[in-house]
């Protein structure tokens, strides 16, 4: 029998941007699917991005923002769904070397609650300018 993982996360469709004299970075994930260990079910954002910044260049001193659609970010209580699985590792004294970095996903980490956007399924589809209509009234 498999071992059950810590911590699940998948999305369909991904991307990287980086530009290429710049100090930042975007990480994006469409949908972003999160399910922590112990047959807890799967969390969901329609979308999400992850912002990095290294101010002056110092990756010292990078910032991180998630935004994200995850349900119930609203409330004063919210907590990112990998919140637990971080508290476990930073209790396991086999991850000590790696507590900053824990301690930085863990509480660095600025996250922002976005709204899901609304494209219709069509708009997903076309690509280049819409097509013009000459019944369109003005």
């Amino acid at each position: 029998m498999a071992e059950e993982p810590l911590l699940e996360a998948k999305c369909q469709k991904g991307s990287v941007s980086v530009p290429l004299h710049g100090t930042s970075a975007d990480v994006r994930l469409e949908p972003l699917e999160v399910r922590a260990g112990g047959g807890a079910g799967w969390v969901s954002s329609s979308e999400a991005c992850l912002h990095t910044e290294a101010p002056d260049g110092r990756p010292d001193k990078v910032r991180a923002t998630l935004r994200h659609c995850f349900p119930g970010a609203e409330s004063e209580h919210f907590a990112l769904p990998w919140r637990g699985t971080i508290e476990l590792l930073l209790a396991d004294p086999r991850f000590a070397p790696h507590r900053a970095w824990l301690e930085a996903a863990r509480d660095g980490l600025e996250s922002e609650h976005a709204r899901p956007s609304r494209k219709r399924p069509r708009d997903e589809e076309e690509e280049g300018p819409a097509p013009r209509n000459p019944r369109a009234r003005l």
